[in-house]
């Protein structure tokens, strides 16, 4: 009986509650913000400098790179120059 007492109980707390009700303009205001947002214009500006800027990132990352590999080689000379013996170090502690 305790289990239909609890649901008696709470079906009729819910007697109380208040239905939500929406406003009768929000369609319309939906609809304007939508017109309002169609009208967007990106000027011929902004358009080249995005990509200028885009170039030159591209032009950059470039130019690291060839740096890069051309450290690493200048590395790769001077072991081979001085015959450089590379030890693996094995941390294993069974062998």
């Amino acid at each position: 009986m305790s289990k239909e007492n609890t649901i008696e109980e709470i079906l009729e707390s819910t007697k109380d509650i208040k239905k939500v009700d929406l406003n009768p303009y929000l369609f319309n205001k939906i609809l304007l913000k939508i017109k309002l947002n169609k009208d967007i214009f990106l000027s011929t500006k902004l358009i080249w400098l995005s990509f200028s800027i885009y170039i030159l990132l591209i032009f950059c990352n470039l130019i690291i790179i060839i740096k890069i590999d051309k450290i690493s080689n200048k590395n790769e000379d001077t072991t081979s120059k001085y015959n450089l013996i590379s030890y693996n170090i094995n941390y294993q502690i069974y062998y």
